[in-house]
């Protein structure tokens, strides 16, 4: 079950990437080697990762919503 949401959370990413591609350089670097470093061995490891992925994703729905207010007060 973990790994099907490791899964759903790369592709999430890796979308939300192509979308938001000029996002904070530093977070936006963050999220590109979460995308392309898996977890290491251990159940903790697994967790740890999984829960790095769903903050990046967070992170970068929250960056897109506001280009996006941005965009439309233009």
């Amino acid at each position: 079950m973990l790994e099907d949401l490791e899964a759903a959370l790369r592709g999430h990413l890796a979308t939300l990437l192509e979308a938001v591609p000029t996002a904070g350089p530093a977070r936006t670097a963050t999220a590109v080697a979460q995308l392309h470093h898996g977890p290491t061995t251990g159940l903790c490891s697994a967790v740890d990762h999984t829960r790095l992925l769903a903050l990046d994703c967070r992170w970068l729905l929250r960056h897109l919503q506001s280009a996006d207010r941005i965009e439309a007060a233009r």
